[in-house]
């Protein structure tokens, strides 16, 4: 097996092993997701995914393609079950992120589209750091860190590594894990105070 489809295949199923348990915290009531932040993940994984085919990528687009698809899902389930409260922080987010889209339709070139949605994507931790930060235990740590863990696999399946194909991944790393890194902290943090 080539080991640029042997890092995708990883990808993957490190990709399975975050959502799913994710999503059966979402149904359960336990995992609280921000809605804003799905919503423009959908968007913005569905461009770097398309950003990467055109790239190249091969194998190292496995994982954003999952992603994209495991997106929509708990968008959907986050209307019916997630976090709803919306603060003018989230709402400069959410603003921010479709005049972000707005400038990716009109220059309609490959890496332009692949840093707005950067941009984009970006905006939309916004809502979850906050949501997290104030209340960690509303998100599972899982996710963030194998999301992290299964973007730097991505990076190793990349069949060309290029900025096009590598700069989406090399930001979810980055982001993914400070987000675990946020959520670990203030959980201990609560947890001081309340011992």
């Amino acid at each position: 097996m080539d080991i640029k489809i042997f890092f995708g295949l990883v990808g993957v199923v490190l990709s399975l092993a975050g959502y799913f348990p994710y999503l059966k915290g979402i149904l359960s009531g336990k995992i609280k997701p921000h809605v804003f932040s799905w919503l423009i993940w959908v968007i913005t994984t569905g461009i770097a995914f398309l950003g990467q085919i055109y790239g190249n990528a091969g194998a190292g687009a496995w994982v954003t393609g999952i992603a994209f698809f495991f997106c929509i899902i708990i968008t959907i389930l986050t209307l019916r079950k997630g976090r709803i409260e919306i603060t003018k922080t989230d709402w400069i987010s959410f603003v921010t992120a479709i005049f972000a889209i707005i400038l990716w339709i009109i220059t309609k070139q490959p890496l332009l589209s692949v840093l707005l949605s950067i941009l984009i994507d970006a905006a939309g931790y916004v809502p979850t750091f906050r949501k997290s930060y104030y209340r960690p235990y509303e998100e599972a740590t899982l996710l963030w860190f194998l999301n992290g863990l299964k973007f730097l696999l991505a990076l190793f399946a990349l069949t060309e590594f290029n900025l096009l194909s590598s700069i989406f991944p090399i930001y979810l790393i980055a982001t993914n894990w400070s987000l675990f890194i946020l959520i670990l902290i203030r959980r201990k943090q609560i947890h001081l105070r309340t011992a």
